[in-house]
């Protein structure tokens, strides 16, 4: 009888190859791969699920391969003999982090394999949360079974529980729960003035529940409400009614609210105050009849949120951005393409403040006019009235081609309907174009085509000329690789697309592969075709496959794209699904991995290659602390193209990088740390965004139409001006405009709210003496050295103090003024049209293959999505530190997930 431990102990065939100095390694399957990942301290060991859900383990980066699955296998069936209640096959191993199973039972590891215990037995995991920071806590959710209840009726509803000792054992929290989270963050425990409870947790509940719990997250009901408990739910406290829907960041929680229209209104609470404090999100009008909205990052101190207002079964929507709190938004981009699931809007990891998006583009030539039906006249229509009109001609077209189907046609008309959805968004597609901004959604342009094509042939293609270059993004459904881009890899971007008025996506030849490496600047063509690729060395190494056919190569540079190498992997052509590398993307060794189809068995199979070029440049880069000379391998480089002039300031601040030289071919190794060099920029135009009220007209930002005395909105906005004068003797009224959240510019243009005094008594309060103080301060010594003043000072909630002061400091010389005179003096072309002082506005405010298929946004976050139908296997980010490889055993006792009887 083959013990366990052989079972460990016996090595998988790996074909091992050198060529040209490129060493690579050759691993068979039983099946393509399902989820892959990353573990240990320096991300040296991997982890493979395999689509008939085996398990396979590497620990030195995929040179060597073990399948662990058996060994689990024979460890399971003990488990199950000793728990007479366990009937069912095992179908799921659990790995930290991981957050689901499948009925039977559920493994964990802490050491990314090397150690296996069982997590739990007879209940099917459907969702699974560790702790932000404490590794052995955990919540876990599972339904109801009807064999449970016996002979009482059947009862089918979520059950949340917790572990404080990594599943040993599990205890009873709540049952008719919906959605749950940790109410504390990895962020909140570095902050030495948190006082956030680490056990606080979050569910939204229907407390008269009974019966059958609605399983459908897509509809919005009033009955549930959203509740936190800090001691388990010994005691519990309401913290909004009717929140349906928990979508919590770093910094942010989104709450999706019922109301009796079901529509949803989104609030939002911030790290700052416990998550506990819910203010409504201000959007638009235009934006509040809705039943779905993404959120689709939170990254630099704001919020981008996807709000999807043109109808249910319509493919666009627009983005909107937020201040710094995520409270008040206004529309960054209009007409967004969404897909099937994700939104065609793209984070660009290497350049602060650039983000890519995907959008209906009007033609004004011919879109703006269309027949009235009173009196024939002609009329001019909004944007949102064009989509709306066409997609109302859109339907009209389905109807006539509807009136000649057969009669056995009708019959299926329910499914017919269906597909005229995908129809309405291959056509909305010829109309898609790319747009990109660098000042994090304050301003879209098109995207400046390359002027050659990677066979040196002239392009033609200008935006002056309405013609630019158009990327793929999410919308295909995984048939193209979205952009991609690394932190470690600074200014870079790769992409597929290509150039032209519109999107093309009727044929693989219109689709070729680019790459940008000052953020999205400029372009070049590198390959013809479709393409996968993965970026390595701090971005000094760049790896591609074609993903439009078969191929038996892939192809790398060392120069960003300015000469390529082939390399041929295998013998018989394959299909590649991917190629990724360590999350931080700064190793020289790739893993490759796909299917191929096995003759000799008839059936296709799959297999993982992984790729080590670190003995193809002997040398490592020199000079990184002599950037710019002749015999250094680095350069200065600032973002910067001259289509604004000669301002080379992203964000409010020019930042010169040091970065490899594209000509230099050598390698930067993994402990390359870039130095940043940072100054301040006068503020322009570019570091401001449209205000909460206002909308973009041309270069200007005017009110929007809702906004007029004695409507609903302009008295909302009434009521927090009076707040503030309550809590601060100040308030103050928008120029239209607001400094974009994370900007540094500093002096310049002062497009800020205008602040006013609310009485004279107000001005003697502490805290409107410590403004003035701290103000006079800014202006005296500069805002960075006052911030990090605030920053030392004991003050209980320095961030919220330090944020009111950069909101007022702008406007500090116009408040001197202000007791003077209530004329106001105005600054610049983009107050135009305010010819005294503006009109108060309440007279008439993880590591998976990161960017690519696999693992697409990261952190977007949709408030309908259906969280309780999961698959049945997945692999989470993994972590742990390296161990020395024993038997996986399981625990003698393994707890059972059931409530207290």
């Amino acid at each position: 009888m083959i013990s366990l431990l052989s079972l460990l102990l016996i090595p998988q065939l790996v074909y091992s190859v050198n060529t040209d100095l490129v060493d690579y390694n050759k691993f068979d399957l039983d099946s393509g791969v399902k989820d892959i990942m990353w573990c240990g301290s320096s991300n040296e060991m991997i982890l493979v699920l395999s689509e008939k859900g085996n398990v396979y383990r590497s620990r030195d980066r995929g040179a060597s391969w073990k399948k662990i699955q058996q060994a689990l296998t024979l460890s399971g069936s003990k488990v199950a003999d000793e728990n007479q209640d366990v009937r069912r096959k095992i179908s799921q191993i659990i790995f930290r982090s991981v957050r689901l199973g499948s009925t039977g039972i559920n493994w964990v590891t802490e050491d990314c394999g090397a150690n296996v215990r069982a997590l739990n037995s007879g209940k099917r995991i459907h969702e699974f949360q560790f702790h932000p920071t404490e590794k052995y806590m955990a919540l876990a959710a599972t339904w109801t079974d009807c064999s449970e209840f016996g002979d009482d009726p059947c009862k089918i509803y979520k059950e949340l529980y917790f572990t404080q000792d990594m599943g040993q054992s599990w205890k009873f929290l709540k049952e008719y729960v919906y959605d749950f989270a940790w109410g504390y963050t990895a962020q909140a425990q570095q902050n030495k003035n948190n006082k956030l409870p680490k056990e606080r947790i979050f569910i939204t509940h229907d407390p008269k529940a009974s019966g059958h719990q609605n399983q459908d997250r897509k509809t919005w009901s009033p009955a549930v409400n959203l509740y936190y408990s800090d001691d388990f739910f010994k005691s519990k406290k309401l913290a909004l009614n009717n929140g349906n829907s928990i979508i919590k960041t770093e910094l942010y929680m989104f709450i999706a609210k019922a109301n009796i229209r079901e529509f949803v209104e989104i609030f939002v609470s911030t790290q700052e105050n416990g998550f506990i404090d819910f203010e409504r999100a201000k959007l638009p009008v235009d934006a509040l009849a809705s039943k779905s909205f993404t959120v689709m990052d939170t990254s630099e101190n704001s919020v981008f949120l996807h709000v999807q207002n043109h109808g249910p079964n319509t493919p666009l929507g627009n983005i909107f951005i937020s201040d710094g709190f995520g409270r008040n938004y206004s529309l960054s981009i209009s007409n967004v393409l969404r897909g099937m699931e994700l939104v065609d809007f793209e984070k660009v990891n290497s350049l602060e403040g650039v983000f890519l998006a995907n959008k209906f583009n009007i033609d004004h030539s011919h879109d703006t006019e269309f027949d009235s039906k009173i009196g024939g006249k002609k009329k001019t229509l909004s944007e949102s009235q064009i989509v709306q009109e066409r997609m109302s001609q859109l339907k009209r077209n389905k109807q006539i081609n509807n009136n000649n189907i057969n009669k056995k046609q009708q019959l299926t008309k329910e499914s017919f309907i269906k597909e005229g959805d995908e129809f309405e968004l291959k056509d909305l597609q010829q109309s898609i174009r790319t747009f990109i901004t660098h000042n994090k959604g304050g301003k879209w342009e098109l995207i400046k085509a390359p002027g050659e094509d990677s066979q040196n042939k002239k392009i033609n293609c200008y935006v002056e000329d309405d013609c630019s270059l158009n990327l793929e993004i999410y919308s295909s459904n995984g048939k193209f690789a979205p952009p991609y881009s690394q932190e470690s890899s600074i200014g870079l971007i790769i992409a597929v697309g290509n150039t032209g008025k519109q999107l093309e996506k009727k044929q693989q030849g219109d689709i070729n592969t680019y790459i940008s490496r000052d953020g999205g600047l400029n372009w070049i063509e590198v390959r013809k075709g479709s393409h996968i690729y993965e970026v390595g060395d701090h971005g000094g190494l760049i790896v591609m496959a074609k993903n439009d056919g078969l191929t038996k190569e892939v192809v790398y540079t060392y120069n960003e794209g300015l000469t390529w190498h082939t390399l041929e992997i295998s013998s018989e052509p394959f299909t590649v699904t991917n190629i990724i590398i360590e999350p931080n993307s700064i190793s020289q060794e790739f893993v490759v991995y796909g299917t191929y189809y096995d003759f000799s068995t008839e059936v296709p199979k799959g297999f993982v290659v992984t790729i080590d070029f670190k003995s193809v440049h002997e040398a490592q880069c020199k000079g990184a602390d002599r950037p710019g000379d002749s015999d250094s391998d680095y350069e200065l480089w600032t973002p910067f193209d001259g289509r604004h002039g000669d301002q080379k300031c992203f964000m409010g601040q020019q930042i010169t990088y040091i970065r490899r030289k594209q000509s230099s071919e050598c390698f930067n190794g993994e402990e390359l740390e870039r130095k940043i060099l940072r100054s301040f920029c006068q503020c322009t135009e570019m570091d401001y965004e449209c205000d909460y009220g206002f909308k973009k007209d041309g270069s200007q930002c005017i009110k929007e139409d809702w906004i007029q005395a004695g409507s609903a909105k302009a008295n909302e906005l009434t009521e927090q001006q009076q707040a503030m004068c309550n809590a601060n003797g100040f308030y103050t009224v928008s120029q239209g405009y607001r400094k974009v959240p994370g900007n540094k510019c500093i002096g310049g243009i002062d497009l800020n709210p205008t602040v006013y005094s609310c009485s004279p008594v107000a001005l003697f309060s502490f805290r409107s003496i410590l403004y003035v103080v701290i103000i006079f301060g800014i202006l005296y010594f500069g805002w960075p050295i006052i911030e990090a003043v605030l920053i030392a000072l004991p003050i209980p909630d320095p961030k919220d103090i330090k944020e009111k002061i950069k909101s007022f400091f702008n406007s500090a010389m116009q408040q001197k003024n202000k007791f003077q005179s209530s004329s106001s003096t105005k600054k610049s072309n983009y107050a135009k049209g305010f010819g005294q002082a503006p009109e108060s506005l309440g007279d008439s405010s993880d590591e998976e293959d990161t960017g690519k298929i696999n693992s697409v946004q990261k952190l977007s976050y949709d408030s309908d999505d259906d969280k309780d139908h999961l698959k049945d296997t997945d692999l989470i980010s993994l972590d742990g530190p390296t161990t020395r490889d024993r038997t996986g055993t399981a625990a003698e006792k393994i707890p059972k997930l059931q409530k207290p009887q």
